[in-house]
This record gives C-alpha cells, sequence and structure tokens, in this order.
C-alpha cells in the first residue's frame, strides 16, 4: 500500500493543500480564496473560524480527488504566511479576527522605537527590522486601542501554527516563523524575556508556546479535527516551515550558492548562510529549517496581491475581453505586459 503525505499552505490570499507521493511527487491539489477583512483602511484581517473551515474544506477536496483511504496518508504538515497575528482565547476560541502580513495599522510603533533606540538595542538580538506587521507592533497596537482583547489570550499564534493547533490542539511555536516575528533571540535561539520587555511585551510571555522545529513531530490529528478534514485520527502532524522557507527548499536552496526569487503576497529574494548579516545592508535575517543556517531576505508586499487588486480595481475592459477570448484574466494582463520592451519604450 503507497503512503503520500498532505502539504497545507495558508498564504496571504488563499489557502492550499496537496498530496505527494513518498518520491515527492505532487499527486493532487486543491485550493480556495479566503476571504479578507478590510473594517479599516490598513487592516487586513480574517475570521479566523472561517479560515479553519475553508482549509479543512480543501483538505477534504483534495483527499476526495486522488480518492484513497485517509490512513495512507501518513504525516501532515503546514506552512503560511509569516509575520501577522493570529490569537487565541482562554475561552477556547479565536480572540477576534486573525491579522494577515499586509496590515499597517502599527506603522507609528517601528518609527518610535527607531527614533529611541529600542530598534537598535533589540537588533543584536533579533538580527532584523522591524515592521508594521509583526506581531510586536501588532501586539502593542492592541495594547493601545484593544486593551480588554489581551486579556482574553491564552496563545500568540503565527497562521501555520494556528492551523496546526486546530489539526491536533497541541499549542506549539515553530522556529523558522518565530524566529522572523521579532519576538525571538535569534542568537540564543529562544525566547527571550527581557527581549519581550524591551518591547514592553513581557506580560506576554506566558501566551508564546513551546517552540519546535520544522520536522518535529508536534501531535497527531485530533478527533474534532478528523471529523473536519477527512484525515484519519492519529495522523502525525510535523511542526512545518515559514512559507518563504518552504519556497527555497523546494527551489533546493540547500548551500550558499543559490538565490531564491519568490512572487507572491509579497516579492521576496531570499540565500542562505552559516553567518546572519548584521552590517544592516539586508532587512532581515531568521533561522532557516536547515540546522545552523541563517536565511538572509529582502521582501516588500507588493506582489500578487498588489498585482490582483490593480487588475479588479483598474482593467474591467481587459477583464471583459479576457472573457470573451475565453482566457484567464491575469493570464490576458500578462499578455498586456509582454509586449512592453524593458525600458518602458514602446
Amino acid at each position: 500500500m503507497k503512503s503520500y503525505f498532505l502539504g497545507i499552505d495558508n498564504g496571504g490570499t488563499v489557502s492550499k493543500a496537496a498530496i505527494f507521493d513518498e518520491t515527492g511527487m505532487q499527486i493532487a491539489q486543491a485550493s480556495s480564496s479566503v476571504r479578507m477583512l478590510t473594517p479599516k483602511a490598513g487592516h487586513t484581517e480574517r475570521d479566523m473560524d472561517e479560515l479553519w473551515h475553508v482549509t479543512a474544506l480543501v483538505i477534504r477536496n483534495v483527499v476526495a480527488k486522488i480518492g484513497i483511504p485517509a490512513e495512507q496518508i501518513k504525516g501532515v504538515a503546514c506552512t503560511g504566511h509569516g509575520k501577522g497575528l493570529y490569537l487565541w482565547g482562554k475561552d477556547g476560541k479565536p480572540c477576534g479576527n486573525g491579522i494577515i502580513s499586509t496590515d499597517t495599522r502599527a506603522w507609528e510603533y517601528p518609527v518610535k522605537w527607531a527614533k529611541d533606540g529600542t530598534a537598535d538595542k533589540v537588533f543584536a538580538k533579533t538580527f532584523q527590522s522591524i515592521l508594521a506587521c509583526q506581531p510586536v507592533s501588532l501586539l502593542n497596537w492592541m495594547m493601545d486601542h484593544e486593551p480588554k482583547r489581551l486579556e482574553h489570550v491564552q496563545w500568540i499564534f503565527e497562521v501555520k501554527d494556528y492551523i496546526r493547533f486546530r489539526l491536533t490542539g497541541t499549542a506549539a511555536a515553530e522556529i523558522t516563523d518565530y524566529s522572523g516575528s521579532n519576538l525571538l533571540n535569534c542568537a540564543t535561539k529562544a525566547f527571550d524575556k527581557d527581549l519581550l520587555d524591551d518591547f514592553n511585551l513581557g506580560h506576554l510571555s506566558h501566551a508564546l508556546p513551546p517552540l519546535v522545529k520544522s520536522s518535529q513531530m508536534c501531535g497527531t490529528i485530533s478527533k474534532q479535527a478528523a471529523a473536519d478534514t477527512g484525515l484519519a485520527e492519529g495522523t502525525p502532524v510535523a511542526g512545518g516551515m515559514f512559507d518563504i522557507d518552504a519556497c527555497a527548499i523546494a527551489m533546493d536552496i540547500t548551500n550558499e550558492d543559490h538565490v531564491a526569487v519568490i512572487a507572491g503576497t509579497w516579492s521576496i529574494n531570499e540565500y542562505i548562510s552559516k553567518r546572519p548579516v548584521l552590517d544592516r545592508s539586508v532587512q532581515m535575517n531568521s533561522l532557516y529549517c536547515m540546522d545552523d543556517y541563517y536565511l538572509i531576505e529582502e521582501s516588500s508586499p507588493t506582489s500578487a496581491s498588489n498585482y490582483a487588486w490593480f487588475v479588479d480595481t483598474f482593467l474591467a475592459e481587459e477583464r471583459a475581453e479576457a472573457k470573451r477570448l475565453g482566457k484567464h484574466p491575469y493570464a490576458y494582463c500578462d499578455g498586456l505586459a509582454g509586449h512592453i520592451p524593458p525600458d518602458g519604450q514602446r
């Protein structure tokens, strides 16, 4: 009987699931868009229960595509967008909406920390710039604007760690993701109470789940998750990894000789090194999914989601023409852009 493995990805745009065989060959995949909530300018959110239900449906759909018994899926792992914030409450429910990595509501906190010296102080531990979409900024925004929400927090999750929690019932903080959040001391590879205090977050240290590695087993599919997804109860679930690590691994970035270029919700250029780059010439260093390597990254939220917004908002005539020709609207617009020379001169 063949064995299969399930990968789950929640990026900033779509929930996806794919099944692979023992050789790594993709056998089937399914995906579904997740509704974006924008209650205010600069706020980009998701209903956390809805996100789980969409993910569960995508899992059920991909398993149905290949028509195998769920018991033949021998392992599960999750990936997802970095940064953002997904809070789980002490009442066993999501603590408000999840926040994705394109959110800008907390922009003033990195500016303040750059001025008061906090950014320079924490860089010695985190090896990265502070971004408005990182948990440290968003949690400070909540302290100032929604303090009662934080009183009820049991766990501080990244998106994939939230989905893994819904699959297993076990809370864990996978290290590649949390090392890109400014919550982790990248020198000691551990959570650091003094670092949290520098961000005025020491009182929330209890809500950071135990750290785990990407390949570490973090629980098994629970009875409830089995009912929701169609997976077999007891199937092992691994830690998974930050989506930019997953992309790098998929491109065979296993030594220091190559660069990975990613066009997703974010535009990302990255490589790995056994030493972090600490001269401020790059934006981010985080812990890679291979022991003893750092992921060196330059990135911006200026890729697929921006393109989708532009096409959907401004190109109604082009979308209509694409429909008339039986083409996907984005593929049609790609063709239009392809006729423009690199120097922009016609």
